[in-house]
């Protein structure tokens, strides 16, 4: 896979794989903490109809145990919207072969907190990726 291609290209072709969490931030941290409903573990994003939706696999540690979520993701125009904790509103930022961030908004039904996740891929290495 080759971020070279279009975005839409990029999507239908690269987005399908195993995915891990490798760093978290957002601008309200106690929702990014240990246990935390935001501190969430991506295992596999999968594309559907060009990418018109993602199905997404991850898990949440609760209180020493680790629970699964599958959700899907419906994408209008270059931005995503799923439901989990809240509604969420995410865009896909390709960095490399191996690389993929995400930056989302989620509102609770009070505040908006903004999140970027940066993930690798299971066979890929993210030495050199995770310098940019």
């Amino acid at each position: 896979c080759s971020v070279n291609f279009s975005p839409s290209t990029y999507f239908s072709l690269c987005i399908t794989a195993d995915w891990c969490s490798i760093l978290t931030a957002a601008d309200n941290k106690e929702k990014i903490e240990e246990g935390s409903p935001l501190r969430v573990y991506m295992r596999r994003l999968e594309c559907t109809d060009n990418c018109s939706s993602i199905a997404i696999k991850f898990y949440v540690k609760f209180q020493d145990t680790c629970f699964l979520y599958n959700t899907v993701a419906e994408r209008k125009g270059e931005v995503y919207r799923t439901g989990y904790m809240g509604e969420n509103f995410f865009e896909l930022i390709p960095i490399s072969d191996n690389a993929l961030a995400i930056y989302s908004e989620n509102f609770d039904g009070v505040t908006t907190t903004k999140v970027t996740h940066l993930l690798g891929t299971k066979d890929g290495t993210l030495s050199s990726d995770t310098r940019r």
